[in-house]
């Protein structure tokens, strides 16, 4: 049976209790709420009839309204992406012991104990847009290592994504690590999986960003000496650090999206809303502190950072009862101009969306502009979200 929050995209859709997502994506794109035979006929004619074709359609290529070409192309993706495995099979922290792995959960679940050596394997719980998701983390003592090797099927099967650890002030171990990433590597292969390994270049404390800047490309590059080797292996770098927590929330919240379709349907949502409405950057937290969505105008690092510390800020505030707007602020170059913080309603909690613009907007003029734009927003959140 098609879930609800598909049905309450569609329409006339006859027998919809028998209907499969399949068949609601070879459909015609007039079952999607809104375009009727009238647009239909319109869509037709760019050659774009089935849902599917809908789905990889972008809303300039079509001549019709924009902000009704772009919910119904939203829609059509949500479907389509419907139709992907939910399970994401499982989610690997790894690396040497003291690497930072523990660290790293940590700081995700906001616990500031110092950890303690991780023995074997431990489960826990990550929150990732509102969801729970397993992880495993794997402790990295040589002696535990043999085990999961020697055990391949037991410990690597039906791995999604690997998080892998390097302590990058630990110059010593470096060429332990890389080499214990390569035997990981083989086993992946031997095991025909495929998950995306993100590479974690850690301890990269700012106090020490100057100096360890200098020792990061010399390891880079043996690493992807490594992945010349493993070419069917997807991964991406960060530099990481408990002292700078939003430098882990980025590296987690991206590549978390690598294997959630319905994260890059929201990340082309807020493009549209963005240049629909003349913003140069919009992006969704929810209550924890992990960016769920983001568009941003051309490369702005200096932006997400900017971003988590005004987060702090607005955890602490009052909103606005009539806007939910809860802070408003000009932030310095680089990115300069202004963000502006309201508080959203996600599924599982509460959320913040900030919205950002290089030159300042009068207030009235703002207020109306975020009252339109969440109106339509929120319902799209709330489905891509469920």
């Amino acid at each position: 049976m098609i879930p609800y929050h598909l049905q309450v995209l569609l329409t006339n859709v006859q027998d919809i209790e028998k209907v499969t997502i399949k068949q609601l994506i070879e459909s015609d794109v007039k079952i999607i709420k809104g375009i009727g035979n009238k647009y239909a006929k319109v869509l037709h004619r760019k050659g774009i009839k089935k849902v599917k074709d809908l789905a990889e359609s972008e809303s300039q290529e079509i001549n019709l309204p924009e902000k009704l070409v772009t919910k119904w192309i939203v829609a059509a993706r949500i479907i389509t992406n419907s139709q992907k495995v939910r399970r994401t099979g499982k989610i690997i922290f790894s690396g040497l012991s003291q690497a930072g792995k523990t660290s790293i959960v940590y700081v995700l679940k906001s616990i500031v104990e110092p950890p303690t050596v991780t023995t074997g394997v431990k489960q826990d719980f990550i929150k990732f847009a509102g969801h729970n998701i397993q992880i495993s983390d794997m402790g990295g003592q040589k002696r535990f290592q043999e085990i999961y090797l020697a055990a391949p099927d037991l410990y690597f099967e039906r791995t999604k994504l690997v998080f892998y650890v390097i302590d990058i002030q630990n110059k010593e171990k470096t060429d332990d690590s890389l080499e214990y990433l390569q035997r990981l590597l083989a086993i992946y292969r031997y095991l025909q999986e495929k998950p995306f390994i993100s590479i974690f270049l850690h301890k990269f404390d700012p106090d020490l960003s100057y100096d360890l800047k200098y020792d990061i490309p010399p390891i880079k590059e043996k690493i992807e000496n490594i992945f010349s080797h493993y070419v069917e292996f997807q991964h991406n770098f960060f530099y990481t650090s408990i002292y700078n927590p939003p430098s882990i929330y980025v590296g987690i919240a991206s590549t978390l999206s690598e294997i959630f379709p319905v994260m890059s349907i929201l990340d082309v949502l807020l493009k549209d809303f963005a240049e629909l409405h003349g913003f140069d950057g919009l992006l969704i937290m929810d209550s924890t502190g992990m960016l769920i969505g983001q568009f941003i105008r051309g490369e702005q690092d200096s932006l997400v950072e900017e971003t988590y510390s005004v987060f702090k800020e607005a955890k602490n505030a009052e909103k606005n009862p009539f806007n939910n707007i809860v802070l408003r602020k000009n932030i310095a170059d680089p990115p300069g101009g202004e963000i502006v913080v309201q508080q959203i309603f996600l599924p599982h909690n509460d959320g913040y969306i900030f919205y950002w613009r290089k030159e300042n907007t009068e207030i009235d003029l703002l207020e109306y502009m975020l009252s339109e734009i969440t109106k339509t927003l929120n319902p799209w959140l709330y489905n891509l979200l469920s």
